[in-house]
């Protein structure tokens, strides 16, 4: 029964809060499309080759540094990929890639290694956060079939999202990052644990449940683009959700019918304040969690008889 509640609480994750994956170095793949003699393709080429005195010079021109490229690439499956992103995107990225290269044993790496510096991308980052880029303004990508038609949904993560170490943080905060206040208390079992409250709101939903006795599924929130970086998302490319974990004090404070959500799909809005925060960083599949300390705000409440498949569906 356990193994059936996880899946089944997986699945809703998968379809309530798809996931927000990507390659671990997209930027090889879209800084290969940045093709132009102009200074803006010339300017994202530099911050692509981590070129610091070639990227110094075009700020000192006085280029946009804020204004974003958009290449077409990576054919895939009949689907067109595409990106949008600014040099601090490509900077942070390259870093983390770089990290990550220096760090293979030999022979791995090889040229490669000595062809990546990530203390030049690093410098880019710091020109780039004192030259006044905003650090909040997301990297997007989205596929489709083709160019003409509009994607279904775009992937979106903040520069924090990519950053691979505090050190990077710390410069993404001054040029504007936000971050979260809980503060980091240990690593455990699969998780970082984290110490403080705050206060999120977004959509709130749960399953109907497969149960033995006085039993519920998980609830589980994706929070709002007010809130969402309250969410500890350092170097973790998931969007801002979690889950609580349901008995009937829980309910209570939800103001949630607790035998209506056993039998029927139950989707709504909240401002809740969670405490014990933890994130999830094991390599198989799992979800952030949190306690409830108490409900702000509760609306827009909804029962609806449905399967499994159709919750998922419906809360797209």
């Amino acid at each position: 029964m356990r193994a059936i509640k996880t899946i089944l609480v997986l699945g809703i994750l998968s379809s309530i809060f798809p996931p927000y994956a990507m390659a671990f170095n997209d930027s090889d793949i879209y800084c290969s499309e940045i093709i132009g003699s102009d200074d803006l393709s010339q300017f994202h080429i530099a911050a692509c080759k981590g070129d610091v005195e070639a990227v110094k010079k075009f700020i000192e021109k006085g280029i946009n540094i804020n204004q974003t490229f958009i290449v077409n690439a990576w054919p895939f499956r009949d689907e067109n990929y595409h990106y949008e992103f600014n040099a601090l995107h490509t900077a942070v990225m390259r870093y983390k890639y770089a990290e990550y290269v220096q760090e293979l044993p030999e022979p791995l790496g090889g040229r490669e290694r000595e062809d990546i510096n990530k203390e030049d991308y690093r410098r880019i980052i710091e020109l780039l956060v004192k030259n006044g880029i905003d650090a909040e303004y997301p990297f997007r990508w989205w596929s489709s079939k083709d160019i003409k038609t509009p994607p279904d949904h775009i992937d979106e993560y903040r520069p924090i999202n990519l950053a691979s170490n505090y050190e990077i943080v710390e410069l993404l905060k001054k040029g504007g990052a936000k971050t979260s206040p809980l503060i980091f208390s240990q690593k455990e079992g699969g998780y970082n644990y984290f110490r403080g409250n705050i206060i999120v709101s977004g959509k709130i939903a749960s399953s109907p449940t497969y149960y033995e006795g006085d039993s519920w599924n998980d609830l589980c929130m994706h929070v709002d683009r007010d809130t969402f970086y309250l969410i500890p998302r350092v170097n973790d490319f998931r969007p801002a959700w979690f889950c609580l974990k349901v008995d009937r004090t829980l309910l209570t404070k939800m103001k949630i019918d607790g035998e209506k959500i056993k039998h029927k799909c139950f989707s709504g809005f909240a401002k809740i304040q969670i405490t014990n925060y933890r994130q999830y960083i094991g390599e198989d599949a799992g979800y952030d969690g949190a306690e409830l300390v108490k409900l702000i705000k509760a609306k827009d409440y909804s029962y609806k008889k449905c399967s499994a498949s159709d919750f998922f569906q419906r809360a797209r």
